[in-house]
């Protein structure tokens, strides 16, 4: 396959055959999803400021979902635009606010005045023109294949008809699919659709709730990664909205014995005076812990993952990005620092 990039940022990609197909390398990513739940403010508060972004919408009572026991809806006509959910009693606390589709920017710019953390942002970037779904598929799915991710196809791909590809988990901080919207909704047969569904961790909720499209598309290192092998690579840099990496079974050992015995073997440690490499690596690994189930940073856990696995490099590399310096004032213990300064 050759890649050329022709006039106006477009990359042309030659598909092997007669045709080649231009993939434009800037394009607008917008919001397709916007769910979030607030935290100290009244369902009739974020219901008004909501309405008065829909002017056209009416507000119609409905039941309760995830969890909660009571619901409203913001309709115009028979289509819902948004939906809120809150509860009267029980543990589940908080406003959720749900909005799909072409609605859901204009739901998360009225959020804003309320501080909320995102559970749930699709951004979507959309195409239009022949022979450019069977390019992308086959690039998404070749990285999908290298980075050993879940692929799954929906449709008729032996007719070339409402395709639909997915990878990734469902589950995880970020999900792709890519399908033939106009074939979906009868519009035009070439238009297609790559989407990314995110679904934030913990704090980094609360950090991108002020998150563009193209912020979001730059919070996942496997995104963006993607995206670069379509030539894609302007996106803004946001913060890690997560983690998909899954520890090896040595740390993920660990890790279960700091969270089961840490605070009975910490005590024990402390009846002792010895203030050995062990004992220092294993406090510092119980602070992390703490602090991580404490704020919910991906970071520190990304730090903890990383001490547990002696990998000094992956915590350098960390704080450069965040624009910090490793000191032993950063509650690191010396048998670490002697491996990571030297």
């Amino acid at each position: 396959m050759t890649v050329i990039r022709g006039s106006h940022g477009n990359i042309m990609h030659d598909i092997g055959s007669a045709a080649t197909v231009s993939l434009d390398a800037n394009p607008t990513p917008n919001f397709d999803w916007y769910r979030a739940t607030a935290h100290g403010y009244s369902p009739g508060n974020i219901i008004r400021d909501l309405s008065a972004a829909f002017p056209l919408a009416s507000v119609k009572q409905s039941g309760g979902r995830f969890g909660y026991d009571r619901g409203a809806q913001l309709v115009a006509g028979e289509k819902i635009l948004s939906q809120v959910w809150w509860s009267t009693s029980g543990t589940n606390s908080g406003v959720c606010v749900d909005t799909p589709s072409e609605n859901s920017a204009t739901a998360r710019d009225a959020l804003q005045p309320f501080e909320h953390r995102v559970t749930r942002a699709d951004v979507c970037l959309d195409y239009c023109e022949d022979g450019l779904f069977e390019y992308m598929a086959a690039v998404l799915t070749k990285f999908a294949i290298l980075n050993d991710l879940k692929i799954e196809q929906m449709g008729d791909w032996e007719r070339g008809k409402a395709r639909t590809l997915y990878i990734g988990s469902r589950s995880s901080t970020a999900f792709l699919r890519l399908y033939e919207k106009g074939q979906k909704e009868g519009g035009n047969p070439f238009w297609i659709r790559l989407e990314f569904e995110f679904k934030p961790k913990g704090k980094a909720g609360y950090n991108c709730a002020k998150y563009q499209p193209a912020e979001f598309l730059g919070s996942c290192r496997w995104v963006r990664k993607v995206l670069g092998k379509l030539g894609i690579d302007y996106l803004a840099l946001g913060q890690s909205i997560g983690t998909i990496r899954k520890p090896q079974d040595s740390a993920r050992a660990k890790l279960a014995l700091l969270r089961q015995y840490g605070k009975i073997a910490s005590s024990w440690m402390h009846e002792h005076d010895d203030n050995g490499p062990f004992i220092q690596e294993w406090n510092t690994a119980m602070d992390m812990l703490k602090k991580h189930e404490n704020t919910g940073d991906i970071s520190v856990y990304m730090d903890l993952i990383d001490l547990l696995e002696g990998n000094p490099e992956g915590i350098i590399k960390r704080k450069k990005q965040q624009g910090k310096k490793l000191t032993k004032k950063s509650a690191f213990s010396e048998i670490f620092l002697e491996k990571v300064e030297s």
